[in-house]
């Protein structure tokens, strides 16, 4: 039940949580720390001194935390349970037996879960969960969002990224170890490992676009300004709804530049990475 709180990072005082299960998450939200851990024990806090506790109902311990406005979500084992009062009441969900969730994480309007075995589960509203396809059997131990894009680490170094929470990538940490907690801070993700091992990605520079009508040329400039070694993609739509994919871009220089020959149609343009 150990909880320490600090205004510097660097000096922390001992809080009394009131609890002697082991405490596994916390996050800070809408004015209010909550806290969960083993036997499904959930903690409360408007100061980080002062905590009250609760019973989720669940029997797991409960591994993570996410939260979207009044609605906590807190995953563990097979469980989710979810909170629609900042974390004061508590109704309990199954995810799948046997999915021994580890981490959850909420964007873009969902969360998303993980757990062992490559297991990752989407849900709108923390209640109905629906498996989805990872890519990788390796254990996944804890997910972040950030910036558009979900990121969960795993065993053996593995890094899975995705930019709607159901496709999903796997990029290269450049490390065999274990790696779970992931936070996003500033413009780049942060993920622990073993042994002490913290790895970083890079940031997240926006890309620059311009667009030139360039009727000599028969159609109009595209420019596209980005990372070096950062896989873009340049999208066409007529209408703002639906897009396409026109071309890709890997950056092996900072910038470059394409001709759509176009017809009578307005067309707009985007990038996205991946």
């Amino acid at each position: 039940g150990a909880v320490a709180t600090s205004l510097d990072t660097l000096n922390w005082t001992a809080q009394n949580s009131g609890t002697t299960e082991n405490l596994q998450a916390a996050l800070y939200n809408e004015g209010v720390f909550v806290a969960v851990g083993t036997h499904g024990r959930a903690l409360l806090s408007a100061d980080g001194v002062q905590w009250q506790g609760f019973n989720t109902g669940a029997a797991d311990t409960l591994m993570a935390l996410a939260a979207r406005s009044n609605r906590v979500v807190a995953v563990g084992g097979s469980n989710a349970v979810v909170s629609l009062d900042y974390g004061v009441s508590w109704l309990k969900y199954g995810a799948a037996a046997g999915s021994d969730l580890q981490g959850v994480a909420a964007g873009l309007g969902q969360f998303v879960a993980v757990g062992l075995n490559g297991t990752i589960f989407g849900s709108d509203d923390g209640t109905n969960w629906t498996s989805r396809t990872s890519g990788t059997g390796e254990h996944l131990r804890g997910i972040g969002f950030g910036n558009g894009t979900f990121l969960a680490a795993g065993d053996h170094g593995t890094i899975m990224t995705s930019d709607d929470g159901t496709n999903w990538v796997r990029r290269s940490s450049g490390v065999d170890l274990r790696l779970g907690p992931v936070v996003y801070a500033g413009d780049s993700f942060v993920v622990g490992g073993d042994y002490g091992l913290i790895v970083q990605s890079d940031g997240f520079t926006a890309p620059t676009m311009t667009v030139r009508n360039r009727p000599g040329a028969g159609g109009v400039e595209v420019g596209l300004t980005g990372l070096i070694g950062r896989h873009y993609r340049v999208q066409r739509s007529t209408n703002l709804v639906t897009w396409a994919d026109w071309t890709t871009f890997d950056g092996p220089r900072p910038s470059t530049n394409w001709t759509d020959a176009l017809g009578p149609q307005r067309m707009f343009y985007r990038v996205i990475s991946p």
